[in-house]
Parts: structure tokens; C-alpha cells; sequence
């Protein structure tokens, strides 16, 4: 099996050796520069990477950069510019690894695609990390951007994906993770330029229509984010499925919080729920408007709730539904409504996730005051 690996850079000097090093199992590595100033290019060259040059200006706020896009000529676009990177890569290879340079897959990765890869694959599904600036997990779900080489074709402007001439066939690859520890730092701006001109240019796709509402939310007003959401969610779309409905729904939690109206936010909590009843992530939402709101009775609920349910590996999840937050505010909805000895085991369950934090040893302990005499009332 012959494997390329690509990606797409601008000014990513930081990056450059690390990712490189992490894709040397690939038998070539293929690049495009889209106006680079820092010296990447020289450093990827130096370590064997094919690199190609295609400046593009990022900035689509300009009436003329807009222009530009319509006329296919150089104004950035993530589609695009995967697709004539993608020209580069010769036809012999049969399957191609598409990353971004925050990105990195863990070692071993082309053996993985390797065991699991079949003939008519067209699409590699595997777990991708999603971490924060401290490197805690933030979330993760399926990846899908190993694919076949022959018929691929990125398409959207922006969260762009990989489609194919014929019926796509996603293989599983179970031993392939790749972690990202994104660059929060990063000027973002023209995201939302390029996903407000990828929804309007599809505007019944559901997924761009989706992920305008949550870039808003993320990079823009909060107010424009739950309009957007909003209309997504009340409009009648064919085969969604109740975890993609679910997850707009969160974002219309986030939204409303951000904008100070906890009734709507539990509202949304509640929907979500309905929407995905054996996901954790919408009875975590909820527990934490319920918290927020000083509902004891609605933390404890959702909460011990939440911790009857398992993860699931095929949907995106919020990885601290499944550390200790679940515990803790299960144990502080316990002790709110009396319910001391329960909320001890559960506070101690929860130090065995964090066993460095101070502030729930401390629960601990205050709650070991309350119930040890109480046992010996028995």
C-alpha cells in the first residue's frame, strides 16, 4: 500500500519539524504554501517535503477579496486549496492522510490505516482528540480524512469535506488517533468570512447551516449565533440524526448562557436531551445550567442520570462527561437536598479522577464531618 500525507500551511515555522516528524511514515509528503512569510517552506523542503506555492489573500471581509472567490482566482479558500494540493499527488498512491499542522497523528498510524483499510474504501473513520491550551481533552469524536486517493474531491469553503465520483464506503480504523492541540491564539477572523460564503452558497446543506450558528457563537455575537441555531432546529431537515440535532442544540445552550437567560439555556438543555436520551453530553448541559442556577434536586437528577449512561465511541462527545464533573456536581446536588452519606461516595469518586483537587478533597472532607456522626446516630 502506497500512502501520501498533505497539508495546507501559512506562516506554521512552530510547527513545521514536529509535524513533519510525525508523518516520516508516509511514503511522500506532500504541502502547499498559501503565503507564507516565516520560512516554513525553506524548513519542510529542508526535511523531504514536496512543497508547492499558491499565495492566496485570507481576508474575505474586503468587497474585493469576495469578488475574487467568484471569479475562482486566488482569495483563500480551504476547498480549493486542498483540491490543487491534491492535483500534486500522483494517482499511484492509494490512500492519502490530510492534517493540519496543529495536528498530529500518534505513532504507528500508517500500520493502523494498514490493518484496517479495504479496496473499496473511500473514507478512514478514527478518533480524533480535540485538547485545550492546558492539554486537558476537551472532546473527541470520528475523524474522517484518510481517504482513498483516486476520485477524491474536497468540497464547502470552509469545514470542508472529502467527497468521491461514487458511493462513499468509510472503513473503520480502530488503532488510528489523532490529537489536536489547537493554536487558540490564532487569528480566526476569516473563518467566519469563508463559513458565512460556504452557508450562503449551500443554503440546505445542514451542516453548514449548523456550523454558521456555531462559529458564531465561537468567534462572533451571540445573539447572531442563537438566531442561526434557531432556525436550524426549527426547520424541517430530511435524515438528521437525534446526536447532530442534539449538538445544535448545545450550542443553543451556549448561546443563551453567554447572553444571560439561564431559562432558555435549561430549555435547550431539556431538548437536547429529548433529541439524544442515551448520550451523557445532554444530561451534563443540563447539569450544569442546573448548577448554575442553584437547582440542587435538577443537578442530582441529570447528573447520577448521566453516570447510568456509557460512552459512545461513534459521536462526538464532551470528554468531561466522563471525568470527574458528573461526580462532583452529583455530589453537590446530594448534599443540597440532604442526602449526605450519597454525596460523600460520590465526592469520592470523583477525587479518584482528580486526586489533585484541592477544592473537591475539601468537599470530601466537610462531607465526612457531616455523615460521621450521623453514623454513629445509627
Amino acid at each position: 500500500m502506497k500512502i501520501a500525507a498533505y497539508f495546507i500551511f501559512r506562516d506554521e515555522r512552530r510547527n513545521a519539524r514536529e509535524l513533519v516528524q510525525c508523518l516520516k511514515e508516509a511514503d511522500a509528503i506532500f504541502a502547499l504554501d498559501t503565503g507564507s512569510s516565516d520560512g516554513t517552506a525553506e524548513i519542510l523542503r529542508e526535511e523531504g517535503v514536496q512543497v508547492y506555492d499558491w499565495p492566496t489573500v485570507q481576508d474575505l471581509s474586503a468587497p474585493q477579496n469576495f469578488a475574487r472567490t467568484k471569479q475562482n482566482s486566488r482569495a483563500f479558500r480551504f476547498d480549493e486549496a486542498r483540491n490543487r494540493l491534491l492535483k500534486y499527488i500522483p494517482d499511484d498512491f492509494d490512500v492519502c492522510a490530510a492534517i493540519d499542522c496543529d495536528e498530529r497523528f500518534r505513532p504507528g498510524w500508517r500500520a493502523a490505516i494498514e490493518r484496517g483499510w479495504t479496496p473499496e474504501g473511500t473514507h478512514g473513520r478514527y478518533r480524533y482528540n480535540l485538547f485545550d491550551a492546558d492539554g486537558s481533552l476537551l472532546r473527541y469524536s470520528l475523524y474522517d480524512r484518510v481517504h482513498a486517493r483516486k476520485g477524491a474531491k474536497w468540497i464547502h469553503a470552509a469545514h470542508e469535506t472529502v467527497s468521491f465520483d461514487r458511493e462513499p464506503v468509510h472503513v473503520y480504523l480502530p488503532d488510528l488517533t489523532l490529537d489536536h492541540k489547537r493554536n487558540w491564539d490564532t487569528p480566526r477572523g476569516y473563518y467566519l468570512d469563508l463559513i458565512r460564503l460556504a452557508a450562503r452558497e449551500e443554503p440546505d446543506d445542514w451542516r453548514m447551516q449548523f456550523m454558521l450558528g456555531r462559529d458564531l457563537l465561537v468567534l462572533g455575537d451571540p445573539r447572531q449565533a442563537a438566531e442561526q441555531l434557531e432556525a436550524v432546529v426549527n426547520r424541517t431537515w430530511d435524515n438528521i440524526p437525534g446526536e447532530s440535532k442534539a449538538d445544535a442544540l448545545k450550542c443553543l445552550v451556549g448561546a443563551h448562557q453567554k447572553l444571560g437567560d439561564l431559562n432558555a439555556a435549561a430549555n435547550y438543555a431539556d431538548d437536547m436531551i429529548r433529541a439524544n436520551p442515551t448520550s451523557r453530553d445532554g444530561y451534563v448541559t443540563a447539569v450544569r445550567i442546573a448548577q448554575s442556577r442553584g437547582d440542587w434536586a435538577g443537578a442530582y437528577m441529570h447528573a447520577t442520570t448521566a453516570l447510568r449512561l456509557a460512552a459512545s465511541p461513534l459521536s462526538e462527545t464532551d470528554a468531561t462527561a466522563f471525568g470527574a464533573l458528573p461526580w462532583d456536581i452529583a455530589a453537590s446536588g446530594a448534599a443540597g437536598i440532604g442526602l449526605f452519606a450519597e454525596a460523600l461516595e460520590l465526592a469520592r469518586k470523583a477525587l479518584e479522577f482528580n486526586p489533585g483537587d484541592e477544592r473537591i478533597a475539601g468537599n470530601v472532607r466537610k462531607l465526612e464531618e457531616i455523615v460521621a456522626p450521623l453514623n454513629r446516630e445509627k
